[in-house]
């Protein structure tokens, strides 16, 4: 016995295969519905994956970044080479911000007129830690 389709209204064809209703509500038997709710979901990933990666971009600098501010002729906070892994384990290990870390580790001395009174008094009590424990 023949039965007739279900009535589709031009508005619906134009919507495609979901006919107006919303990628979850679609026929899971139609393939053309459910290709729509895979492919938000990998463009949505793909979005929050890229704010992700943006947004951890910074982030603390690694020992080897601090190692080569910190024995670089531009340094804010100057230490022989034989201490510079040392010293820079103190700095990660220390209550400094990543971004004063990183201007440690870029011999950034434009970034360090912009540093708090705050930063500086740390920075200058682990210099003198660094003195006192990294002897190389």
């Amino acid at each position: 016995m023949w039965t007739r389709p279900p009535a589709i209204s031009p508005a619906a064809a134009l919507l495609g295969p979901t006919m107006g209703r919303s990628a979850t509500q679609a026929d899971p038997n139609d393939p053309g519905a459910r290709m729509t709710s895979p492919l938000l979901r990998t463009a949505g990933l793909a979005v929050a994956g890229l704010a992700l990666l943006s947004a951890c971009s910074g982030g603390r600098p690694a020992v080897a970044d601090l190692e080569t501010g910190l024995t670089s002729n531009a340094s804010i906070f100057p230490v022989a080479e034989q201490q510079a892994e040392c010293a820079a384990e103190l700095l990660l290990d220390s209550d400094l911000s990543d971004e004063v870390l990183t201007v440690v580790a870029e011999a950034d001395q434009e970034a360090e007129a912009d540093l708090s009174a705050e930063d500086r008094s740390m920075l200058a009590t682990l210099q003198v830690q660094v003195l006192q424990t990294c002897t190389g």
